[in-house]
């Protein structure tokens, strides 16, 4: 709503959507992620940190599952 404060909320929304299918303004988002707290190395570590607790089994299983996609493995479930 910032980017077009003169029209509506739904406006805004359709041109976000647009804007987020373009190729060099997703190259440019990944750019500013990457310099940023949130990148590939940080992620890592969060997705180990949920693998690794036991405090909560379901967040666990969803974490070993997200692993085991991003690895192109898979999980057999009980």
């Amino acid at each position: 709503m910032e980017a077009y404060p003169d029209t509506t909320y739904a406006a805004a929304r359709s041109s976000a959507s647009v804007f987020l299918t373009n190729p060099n303004i997703l190259n440019r988002i990944n750019e500013i992620l990457e310099t940023g707290i949130l990148n590939d190395q940080f992620v890592d570590k969060q997705l180990a940190f949920l693998v690794t607790q036991n405090a909560n089994l379901s967040t666990k299983l969803g974490a070993i599952r997200e692993y085991n996609s991003l690895k192109k493995t898979y999980c057999e479930t009980a």
